[in-house]
């Protein structure tokens, strides 16, 4: 079995007869739930095997509260600012990348255009959550999972594709936070104003609460740079309003 953990750090596995505690993995008993658990944890159920006795390396580090992360790009971040959880990643058997929401273009190419299997994309909100352990690991680039925050997202990246770009033409006109509360008059009047048609929005809030729409948001440029987008958009006026 292949973990996110182990993705992030395959370095330090070493292989054992015991399980970790955190993702399962086949582990030796170098790390110990004593030394590496506090007794203040309590999210027993988030956990893979809560009755273990063992921590695996590969978790020991991805849990680091004191740790080096190099971004996408090259700026380096240590110690405490350089705590895993803090980072979004995509994790392969070949390498490891950590992004910010300043990297959304980079976030938005790999799940439309997902690595080759195995992968896993965890995307940091908070900053606050212990993500990595609990990723899925994925082996299909047509269906897979990405993790937002604590929610399991199943993505089509054709689907998701057709939800950002439908996210994108109402940012431009109503800006990115606004598409999680589409439904109000100013929204409207603006869609209307920028459009001459209030359709991308009615379109916009029939899959905004979906699971997928909930990341087609996250992934979102903001106002600025989605009115930047002049392919989606002039490709929208021209059947809508031209």
């Amino acid at each position: 079995m292949i973990t996110a953990s182990f993705l992030f750090s395959n370095k330090k596995y070493k292989n054992g007869e015991e399980k970790c505690f955190y993702c399962g993995l086949n582990c030796d008993k170098t790390y110990t739930k004593e030394e590496y658990v506090k007794n203040t944890f309590t999210n027993r159920d988030i956990v893979r095997y809560p009755g273990s006795n063992f921590i695996c390396g590969c978790c020991v580090e991805s849990l680091a509260g004191n740790y080096e992360v190099e971004q996408i790009d090259g700026i380096v971040k240590n110690g405490r600012a350089g705590q895993p959880r803090m980072y979004s990643w995509l994790l392969t058997e070949q390498k490891r990348e950590a992004f910010t929401k300043k990297h959304l273009a980079f976030a938005r190419e790999n799940i439309l255009n997902p690595p080759t299997p195995p992968f896993a994309i965890i995307l940091a909100d908070s900053g606050q959550k212990q993500l990595i352990f609990r990723a899925p690991v994925n082996y299909d680039k047509i269906n897979f999972v990405v993790m937002l925050e604590e929610k399991y997202i199943k993505v089509n990246p054709i689907i998701l594709n057709i939800y950002l770009e439908k996210a994108i033409l109402c940012s431009a006109a109503i800006g990115k936070i606004a598409l999680k509360n589409p439904d109000e008059f100013n929204n409207y009047k603006n869609i209307i104003e920028y459009y001459g048609s209030e359709v991308p929005l009615v379109e916009w809030m029939e899959i905004y609460n979906t699971p997928m729409g909930e990341l087609a948001v996250w992934l979102c440029p903001g106002k600025k740079e989605a009115e930047e987008n002049g392919n989606v958009i002039s490709r929208r006026i021209s059947q809508e309003v031209g």
